[in-house]
């Protein structure tokens, strides 16, 4: 039988970014050249919130991750459509 493996949830590291930029591009290998996003945007995502920056690890390898972001709205305009705010 094999050893169980050893899964890790955490909130995510500016070390972790060239993992997480490679585990986007497994995910969304069909999105056309240059819409994947690169570490810019996980830099920037970490900078604004690191408390809302997740990873998943199996055994220390990074297995996924969440993105959460702050989104300020203005209560008097319509609602926003998930691209405006992405």
């Amino acid at each position: 039988m094999s050893k169980p493996k050893k899964l890790i949830v955490r909130n995510r590291e500016p070390k972790d970014i060239p993992a997480i930029v490679e585990c986007h591009k497994a995910a969304y290998s069909d999105y056309p050249p240059g819409s994947q996003y690169d570490e810019h945007i996980y830099t920037m995502q970490l900078n604004a919130f690191p408390q809302g920056q997740f990873l998943a690890e199996i055994d220390g390898k990074v297995a996924g991750y969440a993105t959460t972001i702050i989104v300020q709205l203005d209560v008097s305009s319509n609602w926003y459509t998930y691209a405006k705010v992405s």
